[in-house]
Order: structure tokens, then C-alpha cells, then sequence
């Protein structure tokens, strides 16, 4: 879903682009790579996650959290399916 959301905005690049060098007054070139940096960064961070929990899954593990986590019920989890492997 998010590839699908990078790609809704690269193809309305050139309209932001444009809305940039009218709001701000910053060359056609430049705005375009501003916008393309900001639709590529999360783009490209949902697509490492997306991977990393394909490999994770492969490898055998039943839950992937990406980091950093703020969950503070993680350690307790992971503690526990620790504590079941070990049994």
C-alpha cells in the first residue's frame, strides 16, 4: 500500500513541484528534487521494514516489530516466547 501511495505522488511530482516554486520561490529544479526526496524517504523506510519482516517470517519468526519500538509491552513478549522456547 505505501509503494502505491509513493507512486499516487511521483505522478503529481510536477504539481508540487510547481506549488513549491510558487509558495516559496525556489527554482522548478530544485523543488522537484525536494519533493521527490520527501516522497522517496518514507517510500523507501516502509519498504526496508516490509523486507526485514519477509526475512523474519523466513527465518521462522512468528512476530516482527519494527525498531525503534516504543511498545513497553515488547520485552515482556519477547521474554515469554524466550522462556517457551527454552521449555
Amino acid at each position: 500500500m505505501v509503494p502505491a501511495i509513493g507512486r499516487s505522488v511521483e505522478d503529481t511530482l510536477d504539481a508540487l513541484a510547481r506549488l513549491v516554486t510558487r509558495e516559496v520561490g525556489k527554482p522548478l529544479a530544485e523543488a522537484r528534487g525536494e519533493v521527490q526526496e520527501i516522497v522517496q524517504q518514507p517510500v523507501a523506510e516502509a519498504l526496508e521494514i516490509a523486507r526485514a519482516a519477509e526475512l523474519g517470517a523466513a527465518a521462522g519468526a512468528d512476530d516482527y516489530v519494527p525498531k525503534p519500538s516504543a511498545d513497553p509491552g515488547l520485552t515482556p513478549r519477547v521474554r515469554n516466547r524466550l522462556d517457551r522456547a527454552r521449555r
